[in-house]
């Protein structure tokens, strides 16, 4: 029986001569594994569909519950990703955040739609650590992990002057309302991830023309705000992404 599939080819093994195993992200059920067989031959129809990041719609035949890769139709390679490192590393975080929180069989739109955008952005756009920043604010919501940064959290007034953030209960707090637990960050970075939650993914490709232009060129506030993310998933999800050293520069 054939199955189809819109997915992103998130990891690549080599399994025997020519047979390589891959890790695909889909719309339709989350992780799926199956196996790619002959694309390493010269020539090979499918070898595009083994590469990471290539957005396909994969037509797999299922076989004693093993899948392979009958057919592959390229809607985006993303190409443009691979030739330029900065932009390389930032899809590579995206990769690997997906690789953990994804499930196998568990379908999630809202994560697959954000990862398609956040990988287009990171290509064409601008600053493609900014669209980083975009991904992770949305992914970490898509998961069920809500930071909202529109107010302080406990008075629900502006925040000004001096940020704080309760990394265990995930709380942005004014100066007024900060407790022993929360942590100040850089007013600079509040305001840029502030900004970056009320973009959508388009936006991320002409940043110079938004309302906050001026405040995303701010490259250290950027930096900060993906150092910001690194500890809130270390903490939160027990995650350490080791690809995200690459972006931040240690």
């Amino acid at each position: 029986m054939d199955e189809k599939y819109n997915a992103i080819c998130l990891k690549r093994t080599a399994f025997r001569d020519d047979r390589e195993m891959l890790t695909l992200f889909t719309l339709e059920r989350g992780i799926v594994d199956c196996a790619l067989i002959g694309a390493k031959k010269a020539g090979s129809k499918l070898r595009f569909c083994g590469e990471t990041f290539c957005f396909a719609e994969y037509v797999l035949a299922e076989k004693s519950d093993r899948r392979t890769v009958k057919e592959a139709n390229e809607i985006d390679c993303f190409y443009g990703i691979r030739s330029d490192l900065d932009r390389y590393y930032c899809a590579a975080v995206v990769d690997e955040f997906l690789l953990n929180v994804a499930y196998q069989g568990e379908e999630n739109y809202q994560l697959f739609l954000l990862s398609v955008k956040t990988l287009k952005a990171v290509e064409l756009g601008e600053k493609p650590r900014l669209a980083l920043v975009w991904f992770l604010i949305n992914a970490l919501n898509a998961v069920g992990y809500l930071i909202d940064f529109s107010a302080c959290h406990d008075c629900g007034g502006e925040i000004k002057d001096r940020a704080f953030f309760d990394f265990y209960d995930s709380r942005a707090l004014c100066g007024s309302c900060s407790s022993e637990r929360a942590t100040e960050i850089k007013y600079d970075t509040y305001s840029l991830i502030k900004a970056v939650s009320e973009m959508d993914g388009e936006s991320l490709k002409n940043v110079g023309i938004s309302t906050y232009s001026k405040t995303f060129d701010n490259d250290k506030s950027i930096l900060n705000a993906i150092r910001f993310f690194d500890h809130y998933i270390k903490m939160n999800l027990n995650l350490n992404l080791k690809t995200i050293k690459s972006v931040i520069g240690s």
